[in-house]
């Protein structure tokens, strides 16, 4: 498997019992399960089990981040937008589809007025784009 793109960066993969590094090329998927299971560790049971449904996948990070906004966890909220951000930036249409309808839409629909506040002041530029359109339209 080739990297399509210079964005589509090698990253060191150990292997068990060799104790050397190897390097493979993770396509934007895998590379953003990876991240989201390294801030959200509780998550990667259920991210294993829903492997064939990346919408409900997007699904249960949306609900993270909505919780990590209400109770203000304010670093795990920022890496969680920036995790989903790298993937709408590497992914094709059907992802950043998915990504805006999946995430980006509700992601803050369940919040109190003034942690949506918070929320959205988190966001990335991209997402209040994408959020202020949604819900512009609404």
């Amino acid at each position: 498997m080739f990297a399509k793109t210079r964005k589509q960066a090698a990253i060191p993969l150990r292997r068990a019992n060799c104790g050397v590094n190897f390097f493979m090329i993770m396509n934007p998927e895998t590379r953003f399960i990876e991240g989201i299971n390294k801030l959200f560790p509780a998550l990667k049971s259920k991210l294993t089990e829903e492997a064939d449904y990346f919408y409900i996948q997007l699904s249960l990070v949306e609900n993270r981040v909505t919780e990590a906004i209400r109770l203000h966890d304010l670093e795990k909220a920022r890496h969680g937008f920036l995790l989903v951000l790298r993937l709408y930036r590497e992914g094709n249409e059907e992802t950043k589809s998915l990504i805006d309808t999946g995430f980006v839409e509700g992601v803050l629909s369940l919040l109190e007025p003034e942690d949506q506040r918070l929320g959205y002041s988190l966001m990335p530029k991209k997402f209040q784009e994408l959020y202020t359109v949604f819900w512009d339209n609404f």
